[in-house]
């Protein structure tokens, strides 16, 4: 998954912080304890979406990326799911090394 990738970014890169695309995964399956008012069982490793901070993905997909979001209806499924994560930091980083910080473990 590239969330755990992100959260170990963070960590490389003073001063950074990752975004996770849709729903959070941390608990398993249907636990988790915001949904009954309840804090956040792991908040060091949570990270909100981007939508939360107010950017607009469908209009960042079609104008920054050239991808146009589908939606389903009447119950069926689109014809595909475009997921946007985001990792925000300060630091100048070569576009040759981002894929390094990515896959690295």
């Amino acid at each position: 998954m590239l969330d755990p990738r992100l959260l170990n970014m963070e960590t490389l890169l003073f001063g950074s912080r990752a975004f996770f695309a849709g729903t959070c995964y941390i608990c398993p399956g249907e636990k988790c304890e915001r949904i009954f008012g309840r804090p956040c069982i792991a908040p060091g490793r949570m990270r909100p979406t981007l939508e939360a901070f107010g950017f607009d993905i469908e209009k960042t997909t079609s104008q920054l990326l050239g991808m146009e979001m589908k939606w389903g209806k009447n119950g069926v499924l689109p014809e595909y799911l475009i997921l946007v994560s985001g990792f925000f930091t300060n630091q100048n980083i070569a576009r040759s090394e981002i894929y390094k910080l990515i896959v690295r473990d």
